[in-house]
């Protein structure tokens, strides 16, 4: 009698024995999947900043604020910027960005493509004169681009005017 209970005693440690083991191996994968998940998070939060990081201070968000942003620069009696670059090297990066922040937009593609044509006609004049040190108010004048800038600034105001239709109807059908 007494060695079955001393075997059921050593089968209940043995068992005990192995509940605490797994209980320590599962809390040891715990641990590692908390600190991985931590890790996995920071790298994720880097990779955000650091993409980030990529565009300029003076990147807009939008074609938009883009927009208005030429008519400031068009409309500036100074060479002032608010910008982290002279403004003759934002007018130059803001045309050059026009293209992607209107695919980025609700933009039609004729409205689309007028932009990327002036993108692809102004670039490559602004650049030769701006390696020529012309100011900001040459560069607006260069062959048409000031009349650019007031199409553009049709465009996008026909497109804010299309998006408040199109909410004042849905508001309505709520």
């Amino acid at each position: 009698m007494i060695a079955r209970i001393l075997i059921v005693l050593q089968s209940f440690v043995h068992v005990r024995a192995g509940h605490v083991a797994l209980l320590l191996v599962f809390n040891v994968t715990l641990a590692t999947c908390v600190s991985c998940n931590r890790m996995a998070a920071s790298n994720i939060n880097q990779e955000a900043q650091t993409e980030h990081d990529h565009f300029p201070v003076h990147w807009p968000e939008t074609i938009y604020v883009a927009t208005e942003r030429l008519i400031a620069l068009d409309q500036a009696k100074d060479d002032s910027t608010k910008s982290d670059v002279s403004p003759e090297k934002e007018l130059l990066d803001l045309i050059r960005w026009l293209p992607v922040l209107a695919a980025d937009s609700d933009l039609n593609e004729d409205a689309f493509n007028k932009i990327d044509g002036w993108s692809t006609k102004y670039v490559p004049l602004l650049e030769k004169q701006l390696e020529s040190g012309r100011k900001i108010g040459e560069l607006i004048a260069t062959d048409g681009l000031r009349a650019a800038i007031g199409e553009l600034n049709s465009v996008v105001q026909l497109e804010v005017e299309r998006r408040r239709s199109i909410e004042k109807l849905q508001n309505e059908f709520r």
